[in-house]
């Protein structure tokens, strides 16, 4: 019978490890920024400097901020909705049963995006936005489901109505959000 002889460590004591300290954390994400930047340089074969790291920790918006997009965005949704009626008449109501239409409207579409960007982000990033616009259409339906006095004067006026709402709308967002940005970015510099 063979034994072998065989070594009893005793059980190692467990540190505690320590938490890296925000200072020491900076340091290494730099470590590994100015890493890649060499790995891209030499893939490269390019000894410039032209390669720039910027960062940018964007700040969440604050209430009040919110607050006031939301009231924007109620305003010029209620000033479409009014202003295209008088324009294509494509529903017979009155100024009081549209305007309620399109704040049920404005909920309706502000509760879905957030859900939409809060939950299915990498969906909104990979779809470039696009994935807004059949939400759009979805709360508008549901708004027009929900207020029953704004009877509709033909299909086809109605999507006349969304096709130059949704673009209307898009520009009228994309003008004030890159207004907001650019002051966002110019606060940043500072």
């Amino acid at each position: 019978m063979k034994t072998e002889n065989h070594e009893v460590k005793p059980p190692e004591e467990k540190k505690p490890q320590e938490k890296a300290r925000p200072e020491e954390k900076e340091e290494l994400d730099q470590e590994n920024l100015d890493h890649l930047v060499d790995e891209i340089k030499e893939q490269l074969d390019d000894e410039s400097e032209e390669i720039r790291v910027v960062r940018i920790n964007p700040k969440k918006p604050s209430w009040k901020s919110r607050l006031l997009d939301n009231a924007l965005s109620f305003i010029f949704d209620a000033l479409l909705v009014v202003s295209l009626n008088g324009y294509l008449k494509y529903a017979e109501s009155n100024i009081w049963n549209l305007l309620l239409l399109s704040l049920m409207f404005s909920v309706i579409d502000l509760i879905l995006r957030r859900l939409v960007s809060r939950y299915f982000f990498k969906l909104m990033i990979s779809s470039l936005g696009t994935i807004m616009i059949p939400l759009m259409i979805i709360s508008f339906i549901l708004a027009w489901l929900i207020i029953p006095r704004v009877e509709p004067n033909s299909n086809g006026q109605v999507m006349i109505f969304f096709v130059v709402f949704i673009i209307a709308r898009s520009i009228m967002r994309i003008l004030f959000l890159g207004k907001n940005k650019i002051i966002e970015i110019r606060k940043v510099k500072k």
